[in-house]
């Protein structure tokens, strides 16, 4: 027999088998025990379920954010556990590994259609937090039942409100920053370094919070830079030969960022060897850019150079 004559309805019923474990079975209507069942599994009968895969920047992300879903049509909500992969050190948290710029924490939901739903993300101490952005994408593929109907949700930000009057400030910590290779290691004064380097991608990484990217809003970006060797001593760049740090603006949107927009918005046309470089460049923000959810600001380049040095960092608007 069919799964729906187990839970006592006619056999042709279709719907869902699904565990007996509330992040599944709180949100559908009319879910049945089957009969004779240890109450392990319940059959939800004419429904469909979709597979949703939300991602959000690990580092900036407390692991033990949680991700409250409610479902305004029914006033029932789910509170769903994040999967962070911290990386250790013996018994300390790597911080090398853990800032990697691709490192993203998951939450998997799995939700019926036909609900009105709202998102929201809250901190192990209750408060609202807003990652520096979410991405939603679908795990499943035409699933039974379902001929492409898309969920009803929205990420409710309304108690985060956007902190765009500085989207990039440099605290003492280095807090915000991630790395592709060559680490975050930030000194007392601000001052940020990425060392041992050993690739032209090798850079400094800053996720900025897409909310404030309009099409047509303008920032002012200033930062100061220096390039070192292991030794602590300045070393030359030929800008001639794009061997100096060159910034970018690197927006994309997507699994894996399956669509993506570059910008070089800065690379210098000279260098002095001692004392800090300065940069200066005003962004405005094109409609391809506006259109992402993920957006940051890349430090790269000049592979022969161990050590890369930044300070008093701003992106503020025009």
């Amino acid at each position: 027999g069919s799964f729906a004559s187990l839970a006592g309805l006619d056999p042709s019923t279709q719907g869902y088998l699904l565990s007996d474990n509330p992040l599944l079975t709180t949100l559908p209507d009319g879910c049945t025990p089957l009969i004779g069942g240890s109450g392990c599994a319940l059959f939800c009968p004419e429904i469909c379920i979709r597979a949703l895969k939300v991602s959000v920047p690990s580092s900036l992300t407390p692991s033990k954010t949680l991700l409250e879903i409610n479902d305004t049509s029914t006033g029932r909500s789910i509170s769903v556990g994040g999967e962070f992969d911290i990386k250790m050190m013996g018994s300390r948290p790597d911080q090398y590994k853990n800032t990697w710029y691709t490192l993203t924490g998951v939450y998997r939901v799995y939700l019926p259609t036909g609900g009105t739903y709202t998102a929201k993300f809250v901190t192990p101490a209750g408060e609202d937090l807003w990652p520096k952005f979410v991405e939603a994408k679908y795990e499943d593929t035409a699933p039974d039942g379902c001929e492409g109907v898309d969920l009803n949700i929205a990420f409710d930000d309304s108690s985060s409100p956007p902190q765009c009057q500085e989207l990039i400030e440099t605290g003492e910590d280095g807090e915000g920053w991630m790395h592709s290779g060559g680490g975050v290691y930030a000194s007392e004064d601000g001052v940020l370094e990425n060392r041992n380097r050993d690739s032209y991608a090798n850079g400094l990484v800053h996720y900025l919070d897409v909310r404030c990217l309009d099409e047509g809003t303008a920032f002012n970006f200033t930062a100061k830079v220096q390039l070192f060797d292991e030794f602590g001593d300045f070393l030359n760049c030929d800008a001639s030969d794009r061997k100096c740090p060159f910034f970018r603006l690197i927006s994309s949107a997507g699994p894996e960022g399956t669509t993506t927009a570059y910008r070089e918005f800065f690379g210098f046309t000279s260098w002095q060897v001692e004392g800090w470089n300065i940069v200066s460049a005003t962004i405005t923000i094109s409609s391809q850019e506006a259109a992402k959810s993920k957006s940051m600001v890349y430090i790269y380049g000049s592979s022969h150079a161990w050590g890369l040095r930044v300070k008093d960092v701003l992106m503020v608007p025009v």
